[in-house]
Parts: C-alpha cells; sequence; structure tokens
C-alpha cells in the first residue's frame, strides 16, 4: 500500500498504473485529513483527547467509504474519493444555501 505525499498527488496517469498494477494507494486529503479535523474539534471546544477520537473514526470510516466504493466501481481509490468528496461539498453547500 502507498500514500501520497501531503500536498504532492499522483497524477491521474501515474494512479491509473498504479490500481492495474494492484497497488493501493489512500489520497493524501483522505489520509492526511487529521490536522483538519483536529483544528475543527478545537474550534468547537473540544479537547486533545476528543480530537485523536474523531480523527481516528473520520479517517477509518472515509477511507473504508473509499476503499468499498473503489471494489464495487473497479475505479481506483483516488477517483472514488475526489467523486465522494465532490459529492459532500454539494451537500455542504446546499446546506448553507437553505440556512441550515
Amino acid at each position: 500500500m502507498g500514500r501520497e505525499g501531503a500536498n504532492i498527488p499522483a497524477s491521474p496517469e501515474a494512479e491509473e498504473v498504479l490500481h492495474t498494477r494492484g497497488v493501493l494507494v489512500l489520497p493524501d486529503f483522505v489520509a492526511d485529513a487529521g490536522g483538519v479535523i483536529c483544528a475543527a474539534v478545537e474550534h468547537a471546544g473540544g479537547t486533545a483527547s476528543q480530537a485523536f477520537t474523531v480523527i481516528e473514526e473520520r479517517i477509518r470510516t472515509n477511507t473504508d467509504q473509499m476503499l468499498d466504493a473503489s471494489a464495487e466501481t473497479g475505479q481506483p481509490p483516488p477517483v472514488v474519493a475526489q467523486h465522494l468528496a465532490q459529492l459532500r461539498v454539494k451537500v455542504a453547500m446546499n446546506y448553507r444555501w437553505l440556512g441550515g
């Protein structure tokens, strides 16, 4: 299993080659999300212990969802992760637009 470097993603062509060779690559924005999650928990008044719990749960859940969808569709995990992220942004934008 490989992991992209923070802020240094592989090209789509490289992702496809790795996928066809059976190399599992986790996109950096999934694997390295701990800092953003920690900041959100701290901003909401959470403790460091709570932040670590949320980080583990969110990264595990997001990774599981990405890998399940990749297995179902045959698409490389980074492609699936990008799609899932775009869907979440659209939902969040609609929520904000509706005054949620």
